[in-house]
């Protein structure tokens, strides 16, 4: 459509952002879980299927990762 590149365009984002594509994409992804946790309306499989995880399980070991925190308490 616009005849550029991908390879170019993440680097335009990462020098106008700060960050790269992948590392916000992954940050708008865990926010989302996040606020769909606290929301506490969407049930965690549901969750993971809307944010494309392959599994419930994958979801919360990044979940833990990301937040830091012990995967016990990340959804209740």
């Amino acid at each position: 459509m616009f005849d550029t590149s991908g390879k170019k365009l993440a680097f335009e984002f990462k020098q106008h952002f700060a960050v790269s594509i992948h590392d916000f994409m992954h940050t708008a992804r865990m926010m989302m879980i996040y606020d769909m946790m606290q929301e506490q309306k969407t049930s965690i499989d549901e969750i993971a299927r809307i944010t494309a995880f392959p599994s419930v399980m994958n979801m919360i070991m990044q979940v833990a990762d990301y937040y830091s925190c012990n995967r016990s308490a990340t959804y209740q």
